[in-house]
């Protein structure tokens, strides 16, 4: 491998500006699949879609063993864009459209990445992972079938944010996990003049929002960096008609706890919180995933760091606070992943979505410099 490599910016603009203009809704991912697959076919490397439309290709071979990911598919647009989300416009230095930054910036930094090693006698084995569902779906089964077949001994998520304009990138080193809890209170209706007659579910539903609100029971660690878990209310529905007192009011509560815990350790301190109040609840599971938290001093963690201080970046370690597909990857794989961005920082998932070129760019550039480094590591 040359000692010094480099991002085609041109190329990843382009590649960026074409995934933009396919659509990618969850379980919409097969044209985009099959873009990414032609475009790895055009620079001279075998790739495979499955049957989720994942997409996966090899760049050498042995040890170590690294794999680079992305995934594919993007939230819907929704409405009130004053630009077509799927237009792909380059304008001032951003790449507008839904995915632009979340996450088809983090796939076209992959192609040119690849565009860079294919010709190379590369060090090790790289694998290019383009994951489906990673936005909604059933993305355990998306990846379940993975589990296996992909053999890495650490790993690289292009999926968080970067700000080059601040020199600032932060090498996620794992993230909180996720527990949505359904709350049903049961209450007793009753005509509204003779309140005090029926049991009102939404007041039963107030004071498990006022201990929520208060932060009972959240836990918080210092080290190896500070993680605080937060608890939010998401949803709420209750009442049928103006006179009457709601029987039943349904909540959504949704955690974001500590990065070792069991999403269902999140029931249990919800039923602890829910004593004494005057009414039937019951609470069910939801959804969740675990997060995760790898050793700092991993060699895919020193490779990142030093990768970003030779672009003239601040390298700062991070726990993400959102739930990542790195948590997954790394059980999947067992073995340490981080996420280096590619994104612009608070634009997913938002009305005329954009990413910064710089930002792309610089995250690429981040990323190959890391596979560089790690594939050339003795420790890796």
């Amino acid at each position: 491998m040359r000692s010094i490599l480099v991002v085609d910016e041109a190329y990843l603009v382009e590649a960026l500006r074409e995934l933009v203009k396919t659509p990618s809704p969850p379980g919409g991912e097969e044209a985009v699949a099959k873009l990414v697959a032609f475009k790895l076919r055009e620079i001279g490397i075998r790739a495979e879609v499955d049957e989720y439309f994942n997409v996966v290709a090899t760049i050498g071979s042995g040890s170590p063993k690294l794999l680079l990911n992305a995934h594919l598919d993007t939230v819907p647009p929704g409405d009130g864009w004053s630009v077509d989300p799927y237009s792909g416009l380059l304008k001032d230095g951003k790449v507008y459209g839904r995915g632009a930054s979340d996450n088809k910036a983090g796939v076209a930094a992959m192609l040119a990445i690849a565009k860079e090693l294919s010709n190379m006698d590369v060090r090790g084995e790289l694998t290019l992972l383009f994951t489906s569902r990673e936005e909604g779906g059933n993305k355990e089964e998306a990846r379940r079938h993975l589990k296996g077949r992909i053999k890495a001994d650490a790993g690289i998520c292009l999926d968080y944010h970067i700000d080059a304009e601040a020199k600032l990138c932060e090498v996620v080193v794992g993230c909180r996990g996720i527990a949505n809890l359904r709350v049903t209170i049961k209450g007793r209706s009753w005509h509204s003049s003779e309140p005090e007659k029926g049991v009102n579910a939404i007041y039963s539903a107030c004071d498990l929002i006022k201990r929520i609100r208060e932060g009972e029971g959240l836990r918080e660690v210092k080290e190896p960096m500070p993680i605080r878990e937060d608890v939010s209310v998401t949803y709420i529905k209750g009442g049928e008609w103006p006179t009457m007192i709601p029987d039943s009011c349904e909540l959504n509560i949704n955690f974001r706890l500590l990065p070792d815990l069991d999403p269902l350790d999140a029931l249990e301190r919800t039923k602890a919180l829910v004593e004494g109040i005057p009414s039937e609840i019951e609470i069910r599971a939801a959804s969740g995933a675990k997060g995760y938290l790898i050793d700092t001093s991993s060699p895919i963690v020193k490779a990142a760091v030093n990768a970003a201080r030779a672009q003239g970046l601040t390298a700062e370690l991070a726990v993400a606070k959102g739930w990542l597909d790195a948590a997954q990857l790394s059980r999947m794989l067992s073995a340490p992943v981080i996420c280096i961005g590619t994104m612009t920082k608070g634009q997913a998932h938002v009305k005329d979505e954009y990413v910064k070129v710089v930002d792309a760019v610089t995250g690429a550039r981040v990323a190959l410099k890391t596979v560089q480094l790690y594939l050339a590591s003795p420790g890796a």
